[in-house]
């Protein structure tokens, strides 16, 4: 992804930690020009973007089935994916101050759990993007198959990180998906390029942040970004 080179230093940062004792920590950075394009009230976002794409990617590589009998590996996978989620929370709130090294928990878990609602759409997604094509009706899953994933993956994986939430003490996320509705609704308007000035969840209202700001890094590098 590029990450080393924009940030001029040899680790991704999970916790405050990783800023103190990381592995190159007394290489001088040498941040890439490249960010010099970017307004600088941006540039304190660059971090926590490209953590959210490396998140993107590795999600992507660990949730990669979408076929029918691949639904409850999926809801098994997700809930290992929160897991960990929980416990870089529960880390970030032992230093007592707000951390803009990586995105908030509330905002990993949104997008976790907004990619797992687009599932059945991806393979009509990949083929449109393989033929340079808008997305084809015809390739997308008929309402009764999307009902079934809903039913038996979507929301129990929702559901599932309510309570590994709740069982944690992750408040944050805890809170911001709490309100089954208001972060479905969120998922939604993401999910469909609607308004996102209508977002009322933290996670969904930083994802979009750093969504919109990922499509300017990546266009700088020539990338493709979260999506």
């Amino acid at each position: 992804m590029g990450h080393f080179d924009l940030l001029g230093r040899a680790y991704l940062a999970e916790t405050d930690g990783a800023l103190r004792f990381g592995a190159v920590e007394r290489a001088k950075p040498k941040p890439n020009p490249l960010l010099d394009q970017l307004p600088k009230a941006d540039q304190v976002f660059v971090e926590p973007c490209l953590e959210l794409q490396a998140d993107h990617d590795a999600m992507e590589m660990a949730i990669n089935g979408y076929a029918r009998e691949d639904w409850p590996l999926i809801r098994t996978r997700a809930a290992a994916i929160s897991a960990i989620v929980m416990l870089i929370e529960l880390v970030d709130a032992t230093h007592g101050q707000p951390n803009i090294s990586h995105p908030k928990a509330a905002t990993r878990i949104f997008q976790l759990l907004g990619h797992i609602w687009d599932i059945p759409k991806i393979p009509a997604m990949v083929q449109a993007q393989r033929e340079s094509r808008q997305i084809a009706p015809a390739d997308l899953p008929s309402d009764e198959k999307h009902a079934a994933f809903v039913t038996e993956t979507a929301m129990p994986v929702i559901l599932d990180a309510i309570t590994l939430a709740r069982i944690a003490g992750a408040a944050s996320i805890a809170a911001d998906i709490d309100t089954v509705t208001a972060f479905a609704q969120d998922v939604m308007i993401v999910s469909t390029g609607g308004n996102t000035t209508a977002l009322t969840t933290a996670g969904a209202q930083q994802y979009a942040d750093l969504l919109n700001l990922n499509a300017r890094l990546m266009a700088l590098q020539g990338l493709e970004g979260l999506g």
